[in-house]
């Protein structure tokens, strides 16, 4: 059949409660041109937990939206799937849990995150 697009009469608009305005973004730094992934910026983003997903993908398309360079998502192994899907761009690493899928309060970083120090920002989900 055919589709027809016809416009409804609302004209774009802002809204009260935006917060970012043109003024802020000016202010924002903006990537070199001759800038690689890790002189961009990094992020380590780690959270989640069994069937909720969502904290952690939201902050890493958060982080690549804001421009990071090297965005790396250490979440729950049950919640790795998901994630991968979801934030195709990031480095994905998986955080041991236990049978009630907990996260151990103590992860050793060598083995699970060996390239946390490249992180400037982290996020931990307090949850996770």
């Amino acid at each position: 059949g055919e589709v027809l697009v016809a416009p409804i009469g609302l004209a774009p608009a802002g809204h009260r409660h935006e917060q970012l305005t043109a003024g802020v973004l000016r202010e924002v730094p903006r990537k070199r041109a001759d800038a690689t992934k890790y002189r961009a910026g990094s992020v380590l983003i780690v959270g989640g937990s069994r069937g909720l997903s969502g904290a952690p993908i939201l902050a890493g398309l958060a982080a690549f939206r804001a421009d990071a360079g090297y965005v790396t998502l250490a979440v729950p192994e049950s919640i790795l799937a998901p994630v991968e899907v979801a934030v195709l761009e990031a480095v994905k690493r998986p955080l041991p849990e236990d049978g009630a899928g907990i996260v151990p309060v103590c992860v050793p970083a060598g083995g699970v995150l060996p390239n946390w120090s490249l992180s400037v920002t982290v996020t931990v989900d307090p949850t996770a």
